[in-house]
């Protein structure tokens, strides 16, 4: 999804190397869950805020659907946030460049856990979909669900990652990314 696509068809054709990349993108997206979702039950707890309350969620859903705009590209309010991160963003991509392409099974793992950090708006909805978890296990749980449902989309772009750039350009890509957070969105609206 989003810069890591391209990032992953330099990991060659060993399917070892590819999964062990997949665990790590996975894994570090179970902590970013945990994290978040751990981080607001506490504040549920100590402040007496009530994050599984049906406005919050449509709070959480309603954001979640304005990333999926932003990936779109129908609404541009993200822009600056997105500026403001860049050069974290660089710092993380500059990280990886010495283990590019991963020759070991730990250089691909490291190259999942770093790719994980990445900027994708897919995963930050999923992440504000994570705030209103109830517990950081919950939390890892959906992150780890979620990365599970990514991987048949970025197994295939990785084996014929160039084909599929070259046959579907790439708004189309991200328009669908975006509407597939919608979608997310709305779910969490209506299970609230």
């Amino acid at each position: 999804m989003c810069g890591p696509l391209v990032l992953a068809m330099r990991l060659g054709r060993s399917p070892k190397l590819l999964l062990m990349a997949q665990l790590g993108r996975i894994v570090s997206y179970m902590v970013a869950g945990a994290a978040v979702a751990g981080a607001s039950s506490n504040l549920s707890t100590i402040g007496n805020i009530r994050l599984d309350h049906p406005a919050w969620r449509w709070m959480l859903g309603l954001l979640i659907i304005i990333t999926g705009f932003q990936l779109t590209g129908w609404w541009r309010g993200f822009h600056h946030l997105e500026r403001w991160l860049s050069p974290l963003w660089q710092r993380l991509s500059q990280t990886l460049q010495p283990i590019l392409p991963p020759r070991t099974l730990f250089q691909a793992l490291l190259f999942g856990l770093l790719w994980g950090w990445l900027p994708c708006g897919l995963v930050y909805g999923v992440l504000l979909w994570a705030l209103a978890q109830p517990s950081a296990l919950d939390g890892a749980l959906l992150m780890a669900s979620f990365g599970m449902a990514t991987l048949p989309l970025l197994l295939l772009a990785t084996v014929g990652g160039e084909a599929l750039l070259t046959r579907v350009p790439r708004q189309q890509l991200s328009r669908f990314s975006g509407l597939l957070v919608m979608i997310m969105g709305l779910l969490l609206i209506i299970g609230s």
